[in-house]
């Protein structure tokens, strides 16, 4: 197409795929073809130029909206992020109290764990002294049973003295 064009107009595609002209030397840009007569040319001029302000503004209002998207997701972004950090904060605040409860659950077992090794040190203590009162006993028993027995002989021979 840039073969049949007057000289200096060159063609180009928009974002849409959509046909311009264009000519560097005196700044014009226009939908239709340059090579139109003059005064269909000032006329196309003018429907251009308003179709290129439409195309200015239209552009200019997409790439406002796709900045303000951009700043919203940004945005969205950034609350996705602190809702991530926090989620996390909270997560290492139940982790570390979730570890003190153990500690602490430790602590109290071990706590426990010594009073009852001294109370079954304490219970040893008085089954010894249990056994050692039984051991006690019987020994004083077996000594009364000698003693009863030697006075019994003694009283036997102290009577058969008497009866002589």
């Amino acid at each position: 197409m840039n073969n049949s064009l007057p000289e200096g107009w060159k063609s180009y595609v928009n974002m849409d795929g959509k046909v311009y002209y264009h000519n560097a030397s005196t700044g014009i840009s226009q939908w239709d073809p340059p090579y139109q007569t003059p005064i269909v040319q000032n006329y196309n001029q003018n429907v251009n130029m308003s179709r290129q302000q439409n195309f200015s503004q239209n552009y200019n209002q997409n790439a406002n909206m796709s900045q303000q998207q951009d700043a919203n997701m940004s945005q969205q972004q950034d609350a996705n992020m602190s809702h991530q950090q926090n989620a996390n904060m909270s997560q290492q605040q139940n982790a570390n109290m979730l570890q003190q409860q153990n500690a602490n659950m430790s602590q109290q077992q071990d706590a426990n764990m010594s009073q009852q090794q001294q109370e079954l040190r304490r219970l040893q203590q008085q089954q010894h002294q249990f056994r050692l009162q039984q051991e006690l006993f019987r020994i004083q028993q077996q000594q009364y049973q000698e003693l009863m027995e030697i006075i019994s002989n003694h009283g036997k021979a102290i009577s058969s003295i008497w009866s002589d």
